[in-house]
């Protein structure tokens, strides 16, 4: 797949996977004081989400 594919799969269910991985991105990430672009934010949201299918 490539990138437009697999953000077409995942699209529909990005709001969700924002929802569930925010709390964990403020809890254990915003606690070192860093910062992150929108776009590296979408991104560890999208492969943690995707990383948790396998299980």
């Amino acid at each position: 797949m490539d990138y437009l594919e697999t953000y077409d799969f995942f699209a529909t269910s990005k709001e969700n996977a924002e929802k569930k991985m925010d709390a964990v991105i403020r809890k254990h990430y915003w606690k070192y004081g860093k910062m992150l672009h929108i776009q590296n934010l979408w991104l560890i949201n999208h492969n943690l989400w995707r990383c948790n299918l396998t299980y």
